[in-house]
C-alpha cells in the first residue's frame, strides 16, 4: 500500500487506522479488512467501526474487541448523523468502558457541522460516561479553546489520581 510505504519512508513506526462506517451493513467489512490490514503491517493500530442502527453491532464490536484486540472505535457523527449520548450506542459505550478501549469522536463543528455535532452534545456524553476514554479529533476545530480546556481537567485529573 502506498500510503503505508510513504510513512515508514518517513520514519512513521505507529499509526492509526481510523476507518468508519458510513451506512448501515459496512462496518463489519470494514473491520475485517482493517484486522487483515493490522495482521499484515506491525505499525497498524488497529480502530474498530460500528454503525448505531446495526442489530448485530454488540456482537461484532465483541469480536473487535475479545479477538482482535482492536484499541477502540472510530465515530464519525457528522456523518453517521446520530447524538454523541444516543441511548443506541449505551450498550457500545459500556463495552468500551468495560474493556478499557478508546472511542475516537468526529464532534467538532469544522469544516463542516450538523446538529450532532460540538461542544455542548460531547458534553452530555461525558456527563453519562465521565471515565471513558475518549479522543476528539481535530481538538474540536472551531470550539478549540474549550476541548483544550477540557482535556486540561482530564489531565489534572489522571495526574492526582496516578500521582499518589
Amino acid at each position: 500500500m502506498q500510503l503505508i510505504e510513504t510513512l515508514k519512508a518517513k520514519n512513521v513506526k505507529k499509526y492509526t487506522t481510523y476507518n468508519y462506517a458510513h451506512k448501515k451493513g459496512v462496518a463489519e467489512y470494514i473491520n475485517y479488512w482493517t484486522h487483515e490490514l493490522a495482521c499484515t503491517h506491525d505499525g497498524a493500530i488497529p480502530f474498530g467501526c460500528v454503525w448505531p442502527d446495526d442489530e448485530n453491532k454488540e456482537e461484532y464490536v465483541q469480536k473487535i474487541f475479545d479477538e482482535w484486540n482492536f484499541h477502540g472505535l472510530k465515530l464519525q457523527l457528522l456523518v453517521q448523523n446520530f447524538y454523541p449520548d444516543d441511548a443506541h450506542m449505551y450498550k457500545i459505550y459500556d463495552m468500551v468502558l468495560d474493556e478499557g478501549k478508546w472511542l475516537c469522536f468526529h464532534a467538532g463543528t469544522a469544516s463542516y457541522r450538523n446538529r450532532h455535532v460540538g461542544y455542548k452534545n460531547f458534553i452530555k456524553f461525558l456527563e453519562k460516561y465521565p471515565d471513558i476514554n475518549a479522543i476528539v479529533v481535530h481538538m474540536g476545530a472551531f470550539k478549540y479553546k474549550k476541548f483544550l480546556k477540557l482535556s486540561k481537567l482530564v489531565f489534572r485529573y489522571c495526574h492526582d489520581i496516578y500521582s499518589k
